[in-house]
């Protein structure tokens, strides 16, 4: 199973045990202790999750539900608002079905469906709804886990770490945003993110970042083999952008194809600001990265990887890394010892195999 897939089937089991929770306390708070009230609660409480998640999964989240994020947000909130309460409707409907067969008698349904609604079930299942709305749109938002740091105050207090990063930009943005114009060029930057951070999250990776065209991502190093999972992102990151190139041509008439850094070491990492607070990395290893993934154009390499990432790892059979010695970068007193990957020779079917753990 993909990790994105663990992920949501994770988040799903949280929200339909907080739900199921609620939806049997209901009765107790609210002094309906009936059977009727356990019964449709206890539902209720796995239903309205369960049918909620789908909405968004597999219509909203998916192609043929663009129409629903395209829209301007006062619109967006109304639009699932309504669409949230239809789901309501139909869970609170099918419900009754399933628990109460005596309600498909001629004209026993209206009785039952008359004793489950009332304002005070919707208000509040509209708010369970939109609290599950707003923590995913703020998770999409900050990206994967910040909103957890956040909320869990992670890094408060700044705390020191070891993580790989890695910085990736679009080669010859410039020429084909001349080419494409600021709107169109804003849609194929979308395309090319997403795809780019659809590959680092299935590596366990965290976007941090976009700057103009180039995209910064991290791993924290003892959260298992860090050094092996940011190769293995980039690689398939290539890999999917070769897949969708015939896609991309089609659509924006060019094929994106990028050039990465890829850097380890330590840094503090803490929230900043006040206006606009954010999680953020300070530390060498950023500028070092940074220079590196500009020192790909110096080589005329697509991705170079420094020495401390690459000595944990053993790369693919037929992959391979040519020692390009150690380099002095933009900036940079210490050279730093640097390996160019050959990204046309991976072969998705090969996986990356570990040498030693990366910890930390």
């Amino acid at each position: 199973m993909k990790y994105q897939s663990k992920l949501r089937l994770r988040s799903a089991a949280i929200a339909v045990g907080i739900s199921f929770f609620f939806g049997m306390t209901y009765p107790i708070v609210f002094g309906q202790i009936t059977s009727f009230y356990f019964l449709m609660g206890g539902l209720l409480g796995i239903m309205m999750p369960v049918s909620a998640l789908s909405f968004e999964w597999l219509y909203v989240q998916k192609s043929r539900g663009a129409w629903i994020r395209r829209l301007p947000f006062g619109l967006f909130a109304v639009v699932k608002f309504f669409a949230y309460l239809m789901i309501i409707f139909a869970n609170i409907a099918i419900a009754i079905f399933l628990i109460f067969p005596e309600s498909r008698a001629r004209g026993a349904f209206r009785e039952f469906w008359m004793a489950a609604i009332d304002l005070q079930t919707i208000v509040i299942s509209l708010t369970v709804f939109l609290m599950f709305s707003v923590g995913m749109s703020l998770g999409e938002l900050l990206g994967r886990g910040v909103l957890t740091n956040f909320l869990t105050g992670r890094y408060h207090r700044p705390r020191r770490e070891k993580r790989v990063f890695v910085f990736i930009d679009m080669i010859g943005s410039t020429a084909i945003a001349e080419k494409l114009g600021d709107l169109e060029y804003h849609r194929l930057l979308n395309r090319f993110f997403s795809d780019l951070a659809g590959a680092i999250v299935e590596n366990r990776g965290t976007v941090t970042n976009y700057i103009g065209d180039e995209l910064i991502a991290t791993w924290l190093l003892k959260r298992g083999f860090a050094g092996r999972r940011s190769i293995q992102a980039v690689l398939d990151a290539h890999d999917l952008l070769c897949e969708m190139s015939t896609y991309y041509e089609r659509e924006f008439g060019v094929q994106p194809r990028f050039r990465a850094g890829l850097h380890m070491g330590d840094v503090v990492t803490g929230e900043m600001g006040d206006q606009k607070r954010e999680i953020v990395y300070v530390g060498d290893v950023m500028n070092t990265t940074s220079r590196i993934q500009a020192a790909c154009r110096d080589l005329n390499q697509s991705f170079l990887v420094s020495e401390d990432v690459l000595k944990d790892v053993q790369l693919p059979e037929g992959i391979p890394a040519l020692d390009m010695g150690k380099n002095v970068l933009r900036g940079k007193e210490d050279p730093v010892h640097l390996y160019a990957i050959d990204l046309n020779a991976y072969a998705d079917s090969i996986p990356l195999a570990v040498v030693g753990p990366l910890s930390s």
